[in-house]
């Protein structure tokens, strides 16, 4: 990272008028190692500086860092939290104008969020709950969509939605069979999850009905064979 940018952020963002573009200081500022500087480029951030994706990701990443300033880490998802909020408004926004030429849409049904959008787990906790409520909020059609369309893009967040968004148990067990033909190993410990949703019998039934990778069908197995063995001990 270039330092020299960082020098600039002890003046308040409306001075600048250095060499290096306002945008390029809060980002050295964000990348920093050092808190002083973190915080200074929060502070040119909360004075009205334009947030962008990749500042948005600097800030995530701030938000997410439990070794951070309590402070510092609430003041970057606030920040995080007021752009997506934005963002979203312009959306829906622009679907309002187009509703005026086409059939009026529900506020529910109209795209408050993407798939993309969610390429990570949000930072932010209210937005994990709005995003849940907005799902439930949608036909189930689209609920599917969305789920299924986020599951490349972060397939454990798409479980953990599955199971929060109030699915009918057949398209939950549509899902289940999708993902296991989809052979993501490591998605077990989220698959296994979805078993109290479809009754443990059910759940069983459809993985042994699944063609799966050795590596899928050993961790079954052994997940398996260690839960009967806690029943056994409990007395469950």
């Amino acid at each position: 990272m270039d330092p020299r940018p960082l020098i600039f952020l002890e003046k308040p963002y409306t001075e600048n008028h250095g060499p290096f573009s306002t945008r390029r200081v809060v980002l050295s500022g964000l990348e920093s190692q050092m808190e002083y500087w973190i915080d200074l480029a929060v502070g040119w951030l909360e004075q009205g500086v334009p947030l962008d994706e990749e500042i948005v990701e600097a800030l995530s990443r701030i938000a997410e860092t439990r070794q951070k300033a309590q402070r510092l880490r609430h003041r970057s998802a606030a920040l995080v939290k007021r752009w997506l909020r934005e963002k979203w408004l312009g959306r829906n926004a622009a679907n309002t104008r187009r509703s005026s030429l086409s059939p009026i849409v529900p506020p529910m049904e109209s795209e408050a969020f993407t798939p993309e959008q969610f390429k990570k787990r949000p930072a932010v906790a209210q937005v994990d709950v709005d995003l849940r409520k907005w799902l439930r909020g949608i036909s189930v059609e689209k609920r599917l969509a969305f789920i299924r369309a986020l599951w490349p893009l972060n397939y454990t967040y798409s479980m953990s939605l599955a199971r929060s968004s109030q699915l009918p148990n057949n398209h939950v067990e549509a899902l289940l069979v999708e993902w296991l033909r989809a052979a993501q190993n490591s998605a077990g410990n989220g698959l296994v999850a979805l078993a109290p949703l479809l009754g443990e019998a059910r759940f069983w039934k459809i993985v042994d009905a699944s063609d799966l990778t050795e590596e899928m069908r050993n961790f079954f197995y052994l997940y398996r064979k260690s839960y009967r063995r806690y029943n056994g001990a409990t007395g469950a």
